[in-house]
């Protein structure tokens, strides 16, 4: 019982150092940046990972779908 008051108590005290800029944030790598529905369990996802762009088809059964686009591009490549 005793570890687990200490482990808690560890953890809010590292949540509040974060918070007040004690201690630096993990940079975010990944970050989805628009959601599309296009079925009821279908969607289309625009994803930014490191930098890139990615198109991201979330299919009702199966694999999901990688699209990497080109930088500020309007064209859209069909695979």
């Amino acid at each position: 019982m005793v570890f687990l008051a200490i482990l808690l108590a560890a953890q809010l005290l590292l949540k509040r150092l974060r918070r007040a800029g004690g201690l630096p944030s993990s940079a975010k790598r990944m970050e989805v940046l628009q959601n599309l529905s296009v079925g009821p369990k279908e969607g289309l996802l625009l994803v930014r990972v490191d930098g890139s762009d990615f198109l991201v088809g979330v299919p009702r059964h199966g694999p999901l779908t990688l699209l990497p686009l080109a930088p500020n591009s309007t064209e859209v490549t069909y695979v």
